[in-house]
């Protein structure tokens, strides 16, 4: 639908919702105990630019916890989310891209 061979509601555009979840927190600095970065599956495909989606926001849907794009992880249209102040959804858990 979009052109591009992507699968449909993949993070293409800019004013949409797409919804994808939580592959991974990774160790590294933390938050009250929590970890500050997850690892999003979902939310883009291969083909997109993740750059150009840094700082959208991104909502974890299970906590309500509220983070944002923080770059590529990968080569398969998976993402890294920064929640500043720590995550406490788990692995699996379900994430919303928010519009611009």
């Amino acid at each position: 639908p979009n052109g591009t061979g992507a699968r449909p509601g993949a993070g293409d555009t800019c004013d949409s919702e797409v919804t994808g979840e939580i592959a991974k927190l990774k160790d590294g600095p933390t938050e009250g105990g929590r970890p500050t970065v997850a690892i999003a599956s979902g939310l883009f495909s291969m083909e997109d630019d993740i750059g150009k989606h840094r700082g959208r926001r991104v909502v974890a849907l299970s906590t309500d916890e509220e983070g944002a794009v923080d770059g590529s992880f990968g080569k398969m249209g998976k993402c890294k989310v920064l929640f500043k102040g720590g995550v406490s959804a788990e692995v699996g858990s379900k994430l919303k891209m928010m519009p611009r």
